[in-house]
């Protein structure tokens, strides 16, 4: 029988209410000004929170930026349990990967003008979130299809990550036809279809 989890005593609690209070003043500070625009003192002003304290919690502004990501991705609704690693094949690995970011953008907003600001950052790597759906093991997992001769050789495994990071970008945010989320879809269905027929075997 498991046992049952000790109750929170009130110094944790605080902590954790602490924690929500310094990621929704970096998230609301990081959607208005982005990454660069915002420093650590502004952070601590709008929490209200001595800026010592939020170095204790998160050691950069880096971290603090990637854990503001991950905080937005816990409050999916839809399936965030999807890990592009178990994908048996490309075709289904471009396919439900782009659809899952695309599911994110419809449900959190506020993540794809996250995602904007972050491609404006000179050096953009350390921004770049490490849970399991990050574009940053797409290339690894491509190069796996690759190995097993289901990508084409001549296709580059991060020439192929940019085009879909791009052409996903391409299908949500852009402005200039105020698309509807039916024509960003049938949109997204071209992107995929198109992605597979220039990689996979």
């Amino acid at each position: 029988m498991e046992k049952e989890p000790k109750p929170k005593n009130k110094h944790q609690i605080a902590a954790e209410k602490r924690y929500e209070k310094i990621i929704c003043a970096a998230k609301r500070l990081f959607l208005e000004k982005g990454f660069a625009g915002t420093s650590m003192g502004a952070i601590s002003k709008a929490s209200q929170t001595n800026q010592s304290l939020i170095y204790h919690y998160f050691p950069s502004k880096e971290e603090l930026w990637v854990a503001t990501k991950e905080h937005i991705l816990k409050n999916l609704q839809g399936d965030n349990d999807f890990d592009p690693h178990t994908c048996k094949t490309p075709q289904d690995f471009i396919k439900k990967t782009l659809e899952q970011r695309f599911q994110l953008v419809q449900e959190q907003p506020d993540m794809a003008r996250l995602m904007l600001w972050q491609r404006l950052e000179k050096q953009s790597k350390p921004l770049i979130s490490q849970v399991k759906t990050s574009s940053a093991h797409w290339p690894l997992i491509i190069e796996k299809f690759q190995n097993r001769g289901l990508i084409k050789k001549e296709v580059k495994p991060k020439h192929l990550t940019s085009l879909m990071v791009n052409g996903f970008f391409a299908v949500v945010t852009d402005n200039a036809y105020a698309l509807d989320t039916r024509t960003q879809k049938e949109n997204l269905d071209f992107l995929i279809k198109n992605l597979t027929n220039y990689a996979c075997l």
